[in-house]
């Protein structure tokens, strides 16, 4: 049976995601695992379906047998502590009915449910006649879904919100369907700024973030969503929403070090920016230099000044004995855990919708975005 230690006791978390995959390792379960690599995660994966997708787009697609899917469910369940879960592409009503079930069966935590209907390319990858199972199975099972506009407007049978104050009426219908809170994601509207909403019980929290001009933006609706519940065994959810924002922004930033396509279509974005230092020194355990990208590198275990430093000196979530500096990008401090303090610390912030502020040591992996208030 699983053991019963946690992330909060100092574990590593386990963090699983039930998707389909992607060959070019742009989106699904590959940028899925990657997300949870680069955010001191253990990943796990079910498949759902096997994809032939390019950054081109989706060419086709097998859906893996139900009764599978159970399987590998059972695999993991049964064995391993699961921390998080993330949902990505179900493809179908009966495998979104196995997933629920497990989900229940299993009393599975911090659920992350990200709706995927369409490729970035416009591609479906949702029957049409599972709509409802996702609506009715996978939603009240969740903690948070993350829809973006055209996803909340299929889910809730209406057209897509088209400005602001269509987006805060429609976050709360989405939070009648079940799940506990509602990531309504709004960058499908005009502006400068990409501002998404976070619906809860009792708040109504906004997020903003300047958009980053990038063709390479394939599997960003998998990355937050993975990078959320990477988090979540760590963090309250508004403060994992603005960590996780914060990481797929500076992942945004340096997607054009990537050279992955012919330049036709949709490029991944960078999941391992603050990691990469190509011909670099790579050091392990008491080596300097771990991933750093300029930043001090020592090993895990004993885990002083920067593995994965990024140039900054910022601090981690404390694993063992609180190593600094993983994916520090530049000197934040974030908020600890056992000895370390900080994930990927490096200066955002939000503002809750009642109207308190709270400064939290900085975005993950130097995130410049800034939430305000959702009003």
């Amino acid at each position: 049976m699983p053991s019963n230690l946690s992330a909060a006791d100092g574990a590593i978390a386990n963090v699983l995601t039930i998707a389909g995959t992607d060959p070019t390792g742009g989106a699904g379960i590959q940028a899925d695992l990657k997300t949870f690599s680069a955010l001191g995660c253990y990943g796990m994966s079910v498949v759902t379906a096997v994809v032939a997708q390019n950054t081109r787009g989706v060419q086709s697609y097998r859906t893996m047998e139900p009764a599978f899917v159970g399987d590998q469910l059972a695999s993991v369940f049964e064995d391993v502590r699961v921390d998080a879960v993330k949902i990505g592409m179900v493809a179908n009503a009966e495998i979104a009915a196995v997933i629920a079930n497990a989900i229940k069966k299993y009393k599975a935590r911090n659920v992350v449910l990200d709706p995927v209907m369409v490729a970035k390319s416009g591609d479906s990858l949702l029957a049409d006649d599972a709509v409802e199972a996702v609506r009715t199975l996978l939603v009240p099972v969740s903690t948070v879904i993350t829809p973006n506009l055209p996803e909340a407007g299929v889910l809730l049978g209406i057209e897509e919100p088209d400005c602001l104050d269509a987006m805060k009426i429609c976050a709360q219908e989405l939070l009648r369907l079940g799940s506990k809170w509602v990531l309504l994601k709004g960058g499908h509207l005009d502006g400068d700024e990409s501002i998404d909403l976070l619906a809860g019980p009792d708040d109504l929290i906004g997020y903003a973030a300047p958009r980053v001009s990038t063709r390479n933006d394939h599997g960003t609706g998998c990355t937050l969503s993975s990078a959320i519940a990477s988090l979540m065994p760590y963090y309250e959810l508004p403060e994992a929403v603005q960590l996780a924002k914060s990481y797929l922004f500076s992942a945004l930033l340096h997607a054009d070090e990537l050279n992955v396509g012919d330049g036709s279509g949709r490029g991944p974005v960078h999941h391992f920016h603050a990691l990469w230092n190509p011909g670099g020194d790579h050091g392990h355990d008491h080596g300097e230099g771990c991933c750093g990208g300029g930043g001090h590198g020592h090993g895990h275990d004993h885990g002083e000044g920067g593995c994965c430093g990024g140039g900054g000196h910022g601090h981690s979530h404390g694993h063992d004995h609180g190593g600094e500096g993983c994916c520090g990008g530049g000197g934040g401090h974030g908020h600890g855990h056992d000895d370390g303090e900080g994930c990927c610390g490096g200066g955002g912030r939000h503002h809750h919708d009642h109207g308190h502020d709270h400064a939290h040591g900085g975005g993950c992996c130097g995130g410049h975005a800034h939430g305000d208030r959702g009003r």
